[in-house]
């Protein structure tokens, strides 16, 4: 039995609870999530709450399909 999936989870999980812990305020630990792997992970970077936000606005911006796939990238 291979154990390194079960190695990569404990690591996520050890990040989450490292950021909920020190962010007194949070009261989601989905902020923790996302902000545990943002700065370590090229698709969590894009994937992150406020990158989603700043691409769909962008998408919605553009007039033609083509402005909003080069608005997207």
């Amino acid at each position: 039995m291979r154990l390194t999936p079960f190695r990569e989870l404990l690591a996520y999980d050890c990040r989450l609870m490292n950021v909920a812990a020190s962010r007194a305020t949070d009261s989601c630990c989905a902020t923790g999530l996302s902000a545990s792997d943002e700065d370590l992970s090229p698709q969590a970077a894009v994937l992150s709450p406020a990158a989603t936000y700043r691409i769909a606005e962008a998408i919605v911006n553009a007039d033609t399909q083509y402005q909003r796939t080069i608005a997207a990238v």
